[in-house]
């Protein structure tokens, strides 16, 4: 059993494997249950700044989406807003799981989780204040905006007042309101104390009338300011107000708890190294023992191995021409299996190689008597490839059209040599004969020739065509003598 090399190497292995889990699962338990309570420390962390950017996302889906939606305003109520108290809870076990854990040993980190909590209660009151202002600001048909719409809906049932003043009134409310420009605020504001005077210097209306009127005017203009204030103190239109702190405070966070992870992260690299050079040298030792003990074993295991490597790389050089013999006596099964298995693939590939020879040599002397057989023709003997470039001719070809060797190289096409029209037979995917041409020499001469051609085919697909070109100059005239 022990003389093949599977069972030798798996002896090894078995045996230093049993030494080195003896030695190290020790150091390797103490070491992982350190690490353990360490790493959830930092988990801990990593956690809670997970929680506030899911609430980060919440609060600013409900700043983007849900401050300029009717429900928001009609119930009070907003999904976004729900799932923030919920977050908040949850980043309030995250802080209880941070003050109870590894972590208040990392020097520092249990200021800067104090600092984080306070500030991120400065952010929720902030977001309270901002979704108090804004709900008192209110959209469309509530709140303020519902209170602005109210007044100019009585200003515009008031049959006497000007309807073009109104509706450049409407216009500044508009443009103020869908498009937060703050040119039109002080536009608006004019336009109101316009029309406040002209009311009251108008005889159109009694002292009741335009007392209501004035009234009204004054309290859509008083409204319409109070939006304004109540915008630029929450700071969505220009990015001013609680939108601003709430931008600030939540950055402030992330790069506190950024920061806090980044130091604890340190420290616990710090407290890991004290352990990792204990566990480094031990398995420093261990391997080192595993790296003289395979030396020697591997000296044994593989000497009839780089034997074997070196007769076949002495085979490779002198082209499978050697007479070495190799001594596996003491060798594994495998080894000496290999050995005669290539001796075997040399004694075929050696067979092979000079039936090849053989193939090739026919081959050659086959294409050779065909082309001294093609030579002597008297018609002109042609191949073309795909587009009816001339790739071989005969030697009478050469006789006939009075071309070179170095003109064909050059590239020649029959369709030129032929004055043909490309879309004929003799160019297309089947056979064609006696197709009658005017064939032009290289001195410029024509001459009438006949045609059979044939497609070159590999398999499925055409790749040129094959013919012979015969010179009818004497069968015309033959042709000819007859008619007279």
């Amino acid at each position: 059993m022990f003389k093949s090399l599977r069972y030798r190497l798996l002896t090894w292995f078995v045996l230093s494997t049993i030494l080195i889990s003896v030695l190290s699962v020790t150091m390797f338990q103490v070491h992982r249950s350190n690490k353990s309570e360490h790493k959830q420390a930092i988990e801990n962390l990593e956690y809670l700044r997970y929680q506030f950017i899911k609430d980060q996302n919440e609060v600013n889906s409900f700043i983007s989406t849900d401050i300029n939606q009717e429900g928001f305003y009609q119930k009070g109520e907003s999904k976004f807003l729900t799932t923030h108290y919920q977050l908040t809870n949850s980043i309030d076990s995250c802080f209880v799981n941070c003050y109870s854990g590894k972590l208040n040993t990392y020097p520092g980190i249990k200021e800067s989780l104090h600092s984080i909590r306070d500030t991120y209660t400065d952010y929720c009151i902030l977001l309270d204040s901002l979704v108090f202002k804004m709900y008192q600001r209110g959209f469309s048909n509530f709140g303020l905006e519902g209170e602005l719409s109210s007044y100019y809906y009585s200003l515009e049932n008031s049959c006497n007042l000007n309807k073009n003043k109104l509706l450049q009134l409407k216009l500044s409310e508009t443009e103020y309101l869908y498009r937060y420009d703050t040119n039109s605020i002080g536009s608006l504001v004019v336009l109101c104390n316009n029309l406040i005077t002209s009311v009251i210097n108008s005889s159109k209306y009694t002292t009741s009338e335009k007392t209501q009127l004035v009234s009204w005017i004054k309290s859509y203009r008083n409204t319409f300011l109070e939006i304004v204030a109540a915008d630029r103190k929450s700071g969505l239109a220009g990015n001013k107000g609680f939108k601003q702190d709430i931008d600030r405070l939540s950055s402030k966070l992330e790069n506190s708890i950024n920061h806090t992870i980044s130091i604890a992260v340190q420290s616990y690299n710090v407290y890991n190294s004290r352990l990792n050079v204990i566990f480094g040298l031990t398995a420093f030792l261990l391997l080192a023992l595993a790296f003289v003990f395979s030396v020697y074993t591997s000296r044994y295991f593989v000497y009839n191995l780089e034997q074997l490597t070196g007769y076949i790389s002495e085979l490779t050089r002198s082209n499978f021409n050697t007479s070495i013999q190799l001594n596996l006596r003491h060798s594994t099964q495998e080894v000496r299996k290999i050995y005669i298995e290539f001796r075997k693939m040399v004694a075929q590939l050696t067979m092979e190689k000079k039936q090849r020879d053989a193939a090739l040599k026919i081959a050659e002397e086959n294409q050779q008597r065909y082309r001294e057989l093609a030579n002597l023709l008297p018609q002109s003997i042609y191949e073309t490839d795909r587009l009816g470039n001339l790739v071989y001719v005969n030697q009478t070809w050469y006789n006939t059209f009075g071309y070179s060797p170095e003109d064909i190289d050059k590239g020649l096409n029959l369709i030129e040599l032929l004055n043909a029209d490309p879309k004929r037979a003799l160019f297309g995917y089947y056979k064609a004969e006696n197709n009658e041409f005017q064939a032009k020499r290289k001195d410029g001469s024509k001459f009438p020739a006949t045609v059979y051609s044939d497609v070159i085919r590999r398999g499925k697909k055409v790749v040129g065509r094959r013919g012979i070109i015969v010179d009818s100059t004497m069968r015309n005239k033959y042709v000819e003598s007859l008619k007279r």
